[in-house]
């Protein structure tokens, strides 16, 4: 926990936490947010409202590209990428990048990448799956700074 001194005591915070212990709620350093609520740590971070996406959602959601039906036990390519709505890409550096992507099939994991920093470009990552039943897909990635984050299930029909 980080501590400051203000003279004007009635203004100050009592608490003032550093970017590594955020909270749903806005802690202020005098009149300046320092913090954003845009995002959680310790919680699954989706975007709340897919019509108005913030520059937190267009950066950190991974997209699912599936074809809507297959064959039982034949591979299909399932492409993920994280970030890039409307031109707005992910940092990849030292102290930012993705370091996960994960898809789901259902509950069950299907596969799992990592991407080490600044070495990656972009974050699109294509799997080859094999279905045996219909199900739903999900991609989350995890974000060294901002936590995991999971975009919009696609349904994948299996005839």
């Amino acid at each position: 926990m980080l501590r400051a001194k203000f003279t004007d005591q009635k203004r100050a915070p009592k608490r003032v936490y550093n970017k590594f212990f955020r909270t749903q709620k806005p802690v202020y350093y005098g009149d300046v947010n320092v913090l954003s609520e845009e995002f959680s740590l310790t919680k699954l971070n989706k975007p709340a409202d897919w019509a108005n996406l913030t520059v937190m959602d267009k950066k950190h959601t991974p997209i699912i590209e599936a074809p809507a039906k297959v064959k039982a036990n034949e591979p299909f390519a399932v492409k993920i990428k994280v970030g890039g709505i409307d031109g707005v890409e992910h940092p990849n550096t030292l102290s930012h990048w993705i370091n996960w992507v994960a898809l789901y099939a259902g509950e069950r994991l299907i596969a799992r990448t990592e991407f080490a920093p600044e070495l990656s470009d972009k974050y699109v990552v294509t799997l080859n799956v094999t279905l045996n039943e219909s199900t739903t897909l999900r991609a989350q990635e995890f974000c060294n700074l901002h936590g995991v984050w999971e975009g919009k299930a696609k349904k994948v029909v299996v005839e």
